[in-house]
């Protein structure tokens, strides 16, 4: 008896298969103009809304920092509510003792301002005199101290105080609605995985949207608590060589180095210039001058190229192109703010798009698809990163 035999495959329609990848492209083409568009036009939605926009993303990031306390602390047998609160309040204290460590001395500093920019320009003078390049800067300063008296320089910056002290309240209220934001999200964080879980239909769609979260949380988490805990060393160890170096309020210093340390790249560099100007203002020998300086140069490279990515490991590596435009995009939508929050917002989109797979704008000038596959899949998981 004949066995049957398979039925020849048909040709393939190359012609179809020709169509359906010009279409294809079509479509990809149209997202990106589409996608591209929506990025040129979101820095200017970004800052006109931003007195809704900021508060909403601030919380978000804090309540994805956060997250992690809190279920420790649930984890302890902390009820929820309470837990979120107790989170909450740990992040306000931590930021209400740097700042006091940082302003309150300042205010010893303004009266000391005029005698330190007049020791400043005797210095300028002199490293003029050796180098010979900056003779005209040191004068047109020293004109300037001189023109009216030294404490004119001072009090010329009324305006700027004046804008300050108008711009307070609406910062006060935008902060204060950030905490509530974050607040309600903390407490609410264990009733949206229980929906994102258990009341949707695409199981396979709820794992994934699981594991993003929970990624995120992981990721943002591990960012502020290195971050803080790297601050916190170089504190006290500015504090204590500042103390070393005969620097009055030393505890400022420290304080200061701690959280310009929190700002990736401008934060150091501008506590570079901070000890710079201040250590040229003082009347003790040029060496010993910049040598405060010269020390937080080297203890800066060496916590940003040893300590904090050993720490911090390949699992937070991001490219510093990618720090950097992030930094300078969200500095001039947001200020501060912004610049506070740009390296974890694009740790945040770093995650999405491992999930959901990255533009591949060049391969696509090149006849590539559009998006890459995910290097990340769900099914990746395990069950303990996933069941959250």
């Amino acid at each position: 008896m004949k066995r049957p035999t398979a039925a020849p495959l048909p040709d393939p329609d190359y012609d179809s298969l020709a169509a359906a990848n010009k279409r294809d492209r079509l479509s990809s083409g149209i997202l990106l103009v589409a996608g591209l568009g929506l990025l040129l036009a979101l820095p200017f939605v970004l800052r006109a809304g931003a007195g809704f926009i900021l508060p909403l993303v601030a919380a978000m990031v804090l309540h994805l920092a956060l997250a992690r306390v809190a279920d420790w602390l649930g984890a302890k047998g902390i009820p929820n509510s309470f837990a979120s609160l107790l989170a909450l309040a740990m992040m306000v204290a931590l930021i209400v003792l740097a700042v006091a460590l940082v302003v309150q001395p300042a205010f010893g500093l303004i009266d000391s301002l005029p005698e330190i920019a007049s020791r400043l320009n005797q210095r300028i003078q002199v490293i003029s005199g050796m180098f010979g390049r900056i003779m005209r800067a040191a004068d047109d300063f020293s004109s300037l101290i001189n023109k009216n008296g030294s404490r004119a320089v001072v009090l010329s910056s009324g305006g700027s105080i004046k804008d300050m002290l108008l711009q307070t309240p609406g910062v006060l209220l935008e902060g204060v609605l950030t905490l509530l934001l974050t607040y309600f999200m903390l407490e609410a964080r264990l009733r949206v995985r229980r929906h994102i879980l258990v009341e949707r239909e695409d199981f396979a769609g709820s794992l994934r949207a699981a594991a993003v979260l929970r990624e995120m949380q992981s990721q943002i988490g591990t960012y502020f608590i290195t971050n803080i805990s790297v601050a916190g060393v170089i504190g006290i160890i500015v504090s204590a060589g500042a103390w070393a170096f005969g620097w009055d309020m030393p505890l400022m210093w420290g304080g200061l180095a701690a959280i310009f340390n929190l700002l990736p790249y401008i934060g150091p560099l501008t506590m570079i210039a901070l000890l710079a100007l201040f250590g040229l203002g003082s009347d003790a020998p040029l060496g010993w001058a910049i040598a405060p300086t010269i020390c937080y140069g080297v203890l800066h490279a060496t916590e940003a190229n040893v300590v904090t990515p050993i720490i911090m490991g390949k699992r937070l590596a991001v490219s510093p192109v990618a720090i950097l435009a992030s930094l300078i995009f969200f500095s001039w939508v947001w200020g501060v703010a912004g610049a506070l929050l740009a390296a974890p917002l694009l740790l945040i989109l770093s995650v999405m798009l491992d999930y959901i797979g990255r533009p591949n704008l060049i391969g696509f000038l090149l006849g590539e698809p559009l998006f890459s596959e995910p290097k990340i899949s769900a099914g990746a998981r395990t069950g303990s990163e996933t069941a959250a």
